[in-house]
């Protein structure tokens, strides 16, 4: 069976312009993404001792304190990104649904105080992804890499 060519008209699809604040902001993610993978994997890496066994009864290296700090401040702007934002409870409502009892005013505060929590806590992501990109790379190395060099070793 043969097939007919599609020859349907598509439409010319307008290019769409990134604005210059949405360019910024990328560039800020990429440069702390890489910035702190570097900081973190160069950390692990480094067989620095920073307390002494004697101390604890047990070795603290930089890997130790470096993935720490990664997870705690991760865990922190993620819980102020969240109840800054209040739970996202706001995200998606329109002037609509809000109750009736409520005046016009009270209405439109509501709306436009959620959007403008959205607008202004967009600065944290560039600091949670950037902490999360190492941790699950990390991850990943941790509990895959034993299983692909093991594809390939020959005992």
């Amino acid at each position: 069976m043969k097939y007919e060519k599609n020859n349907r008209i598509r439409p010319i699809q307008e290019k769409k312009t990134v604005s210059p604040e949405a360019k910024k902001r990328a560039i800020l993610l990429a440069a702390n993404v890489i910035t702190f993978t570097v900081i973190y994997f160069a950390a692990v890496n480094l067989n620095v001792l920073v307390v002494h066994p004697r101390v604890f009864g047990f070795p603290i290296f930089l890997a130790h304190v470096v993935m720490t700090l990664y997870w705690i401040a991760l865990a922190v702007f993620l819980v102020v990104y969240v109840i800054y934002n209040r739970a996202f409870s706001r995200k998606g409502i329109t002037i609509e649904m809000l109750p009736d009892t409520w005046t016009a005013e009270q209405k439109t505060e509501f709306v436009e105080d959620g959007q403008r929590r959205l607008e202004s806590s967009k600065w944290m992501l560039s600091v949670i992804i950037p902490l999360l990109v190492p941790i699950m790379l990390d991850a990943i190395y941790l509990f895959t890499w034993p299983m692909i060099s093991n594809l390939f070793s020959l005992n």
